[in-house]
């Protein structure tokens, strides 16, 4: 390679090194780097970078180069594509299991250490010490166009770092654009505090040097916050690259202390909510300008798309836009099923060629379209407004579903952020053994905010389903090498819940078996005696396991609608013993001192009360709800015959509740078919009613595995058949004492809430249903066809959900 012609077809002197070679024969003399232990001139980086590719051997594969926060990292970095090859930044502080990971998956032949402490040779490969080389001034060699120029690894879902490599043909023409939008600002100082390895600390370093620019590399992690901030101050550093989580750190840190010099500031690396705005606001000076702009290694050239927030601007909520959305030769959104108005964003055109050596992460990530061009499926969820403005909403693969809804935490952690007093959150989603889903929230706050107003303020703002199961309390957040915040870290950590100070005391058999049964079952490290059930991670499903298991294993007689009693494991033990109320009822009231019209709803078959729960908390706690249940399922009862005698029942309950005015009644599943025989009797009896129905049953639902009445008629009067009359009907009786007392189980259990499910669905088959002729909403779940025993009314008015049926 290096005997090629630098006029030959497909090969350039890569345009960064051309500049900086300019720039080194024009002002030899002009400061660009500054450390910790010194500074360094354009000609000493040139002169370094040259003797460093000399020592490179000729290669098409890039070159790793261990890196730290010092000038050497520059000289390192420049030294590979001074020899024609590409770099691969690596953080020499990695462990060396994972620095071998990386070179393996390189090909790497040698390694550039600029922080003098790999030694002569790491994991078989020659060390080129780039402390210890002279100074030279060797021309560039040439490189090719279609090698890759910089390769970045960074965190992939799947827990193995993805590699993305940037072209030469690629690096220069972003580098010809940045020069662009730079004309004019050299001589603005600005301090870098992102690593080398990471795209938001290489590019600005990298690019500052070839137009003169003097950087400050700085190290938060070494370097204590106020030294930083006197440093900005001596220098006369005016621009700062953050991200958003060091924007947080930097604003908690020097309260009372403000950088009058900063004035321009670029957000990297993570979204930018307005609360980062406003704290920046709070220790930069007040005329800075913020930029943020979209960004990813796998993009070859500039997106096209950012945001500029000048001092002019008020603070906003929520999360940072985007900027305008690029035209649909650069992007196009492609719909998420059970996700409204938001979809996956697909990048067109100027991308890398693709994952290094991973050909399976490629083929899933990188496509063609119709029309020849190539993309890139980014993996961000985004939004256009009615102005035509993008709006980030979170990641696809952050995406859970709680309880069958689709939740994205990115919608919650802005609500939690909002918080006056919380400085730093993090949404994770977690697994369970039992296959549910769960939102964790890692929050850092200030000592005076206490975990129930915060989830207060929550639950005001935001569905149940989007309020964390869990909060968890931290002094700081584990953040990443390169400022971000280390979700990986968070999810590894057990989780214990935030909660407030209690005195210790002894606790009863009964209360320490329920404190290692909730620990068990919500995969806490430690759980409280007076912790908060539904502050902890308990939601109706783990309700209906948590009483399944008491009632088997610690000999309760509980219903899940206890539950919304008794509501920490004290209060559970004392309902064992039998120092609480009643239980078994067939109604439950949710919101009781609200002071509006109660509505009525009906639960689904085999549906517990206690389900409903989520849905009461978002109608606010004014709006009382009665919930009716199946009779039998919380106790031993004759459960009634049909959907009309399970409709009588239900309306000789509501009429005290709601004897005048307009009465609401819903229902879900075979519910709404219950709620819409109910609004008809009422409707005949003279009275103003609403009807809200979700979801209503289907045949899809109904097990066609039922037993069903066998017609025994015959014309023949003959003993024979009288006797094989009698025989069946004493089988039959026989077999519905089974189902009552062996098949349904004991209350509580999963068995019997499946065995009334079916019964719900044979009942909700043979019934014929009348449509209420009168104002109903009809609710539907996700994009299924119409049910099939629902039929709408021209009063009927359609909505369609993101949810499962469930």
């Amino acid at each position: 390679m290096s005997g090629c012609s630098l006029n030959e077809p497909g090969w350039v002197v890569s345009s960064p090194v051309e500049a900086l070679v300019r720039l080194a024969a024009e002002q030899p003399d002009r400061e660009v780097l500054v450390d910790d232990r010194g500074s360094l001139t354009v000609g000493e980086l040139a002169a370094w970078s040259a003797a460093v590719s000399e020592r490179v051997p000729s290669g098409r594969t890039p070159v790793a180069v261990f890196v730290d926060r010092r000038v050497a990292s520059l000289a390192a970095c420049f030294g590979a594509p001074w020899a024609g090859r590409g770099v691969a930044p690596l953080d020499a502080n990695e462990p060396p299991a994972r620095l071998e990971e990386y070179l393996d998956r390189l090909g790497a032949d040698v390694v550039l250490d600029a922080t003098g402490t790999a030694g002569p040779v790491f994991a078989g490969r020659p060390v080129i010490d780039v402390t210890q080389v002279g100074r030279s001034n060797a021309a560039p060699r040439p490189a090719q166009l279609d090698d890759v120029s910089v390769l970045f690894f960074t965190s992939g879902s799947t827990g193995r770092p993805k590699a993305a490599g940037r072209t030469f043909a690629a690096t220069n023409m972003q580098f010809e654009l940045m020069t662009l939008f730079s004309a004019g600002d050299a001589d603005v100082s600005g301090a870098v505090l992102l690593p080398m390895n990471f795209v938001g600390g290489f590019g600005p370093l990298m690019h500052g040097c070839t137009i003169g620019r003097r950087a400050f590399l700085v190290d938060p992690a070494t370097m204590p916050i106020t030294e930083i901030a006197d440093l900005i101050d001596r220098v006369g550093v005016r621009r700062l690259t953050l991200t958003p989580t060091l924007i947080r750190t930097l604003a908690t840190a020097l309260r009372g202390r403000r950088l009058d010099g900063v004035v321009e500031v670029f957000g990297v690396g993570e979204p930018t909510d307005w609360a980062d705005v406003e704290a920046l606001r709070r220790f930069v000076s007040r005329d800075v300008v913020y930029s943020t702009s979209y960004g990813a290694s796998e993009l070859g050239g500039l997106f096209n798309s950012g945001t500029t927030i000048g001092p002019e601007i008020p603070i906003g909520t929520g999360r940072l836009p985007l900027g305008e959305m690029p035209g649909p030769d650069r992007a196009r959104i492609e719909p998420i099923d059970g996700a409204d108005g938001v979809g996956e964003l697909i990048v067109r055109g100027s991308l890398v060629g693709g994952y290094w050596r991973d050909p399976e992460l490629t083929a899933e990530r990188f496509g063609v379209d119709p029309d020849g061009v190539r993309t890139w499926r980014s993996g961000d969820l985004v939004r256009v407004d009615e102005d035509g403005i993008l709006h980030l909403c979170g990641r696809a693969d952050d995406m859970i579903k709680v309880n069958g809804r689709l939740v994205e935490p990115a919608e919650a952690e802005g609500a939690l952020r909002a918080i006056p007093g919380v400085r730093n959150v993090a949404l994770v989603p977690r697994s369970l053994r039992s296959g549910r889903q769960q939102l964790v929230g890692h929050v850092e706050v200030d000592e005076v905010v206490g975990a129930q107003d915060v989830r207060r303020i929550l639950a005001d703002r935001l569905p149940a389903h989007l309020v964390p199961g869990v909060l968890v309390r931290h002094g700081s957040l584990p953040i990443t090498q390169r400022g971000k915040v280390d979700r990986m870290a968070l999810q590894a950590l057990p989780v214990e819940p935030w909660r407030g100070a209690s005195m210790p005391r002894p606790l009863a058999a009964m209360e320490r078996a329920l404190v290692e049964t909730v620990a068990d079952l919500l995969e806490l490290g430690s759980v409280s005696v007076d912790d908060d059930l539904w502050q902890i991670g308990l939601d109706s499903l783990a309700a209906i396991e948590l009483v399944e298991i008491i009632n088997t294993r610690l000999g309760g007689d509980l219903t899940p609608n206890d539950l919304l009693r008794a509501t920490t494991p004290a209060a559970v033990a004392q309902l064992i013993t039998g120092r609480m109320g009643d239980r078994g009822a067939t109604t439950l009231v949710l919101n009781a001192n609200g002071d509006r019209d109660p509505i009525h709803f009906v639960c689904g078959a085999g549906g517990p009360a206690v389900q409903y729960r989520a849905l009461a908390s978002s109608l606010g706690g004014d709006q009382p709800m009665v919930v009716y249940e199946q009779q039998g399922l919380h106790r031993r009862w004759r459960r009634d015959r049909s959907v009309t005698s399970t409709a009588r029942r239900h309306l000789a309950q509501l009429e005290p509740v709601s004897p005048g005015g307009v009465v609401t009644v819903g229902g879900h599943s075979y519910g709404a078919v219950v709620a819409n025989e109910m609004a008809r009797r009422l409707a005949e009896r003279g009275r103003a009613v609403r009807l809200i129905v979700i979801d209503p049953v289907d045949s899809g639902m109904v097990d066609r595995t039922m037993l069903r009445p066998v017609n025994l008629r015959t014309r023949s009067g003959s003993m024979a058949v009288h006797l094989l009359k009698l025989s069946w009907w004493r089988l039959h009786r026989l077999q519905r004492l089974c189902r009552v007392r062996v098949l349904t189980g004991p209350p509580g259990s999963l068995r019997r809430y499946e065995t009334f499910y079916r019964i719900g669905g044979r009942q909700a088959r043979r019934h014929t249903v009348i449509p209420f002729d009168g104002p109903t909403l009809l609710i539907r779940a996700g994009r299924g066809d119409p049910p099939l025993l629902w039929r709408a009314t021209d009063r009927t008015t359609t909505e369609t959900v993101s949810a499962d049926h469930i």
